[in-house]
């Protein structure tokens, strides 16, 4: 999914994929970089089938909810 998740005014993209964590790669103009997350994505990894992106807790911030089938 392609969602501008810095606020940069570019769409970065989002990535769901089986037995991977997450992945975020920030659009710089030229190109996409991998985005660290935060946490340690590693623990995160599972059928990952989904990805939505919206402001879910009102905060002015794009939140990122993923579906994992397990």
């Amino acid at each position: 999914m392609f969602a501008d998740i810095n606020a940069d005014g570019k769409p970065d993209l989002i990535v769901a994929s089986e037995w991977a964590p997450i992945r975020i790669f920030i659009n710089v103009g030229v190109n996409l970089w991998k985005k660290r997350a935060k946490w340690d994505s590693r623990l995160f990894t599972g059928w990952w089938n989904s990805v939505a992106v919206g402001d879910f807790d009102g905060d002015g911030r794009l939140d990122i909810v993923a579906g994992n089938f397990e």
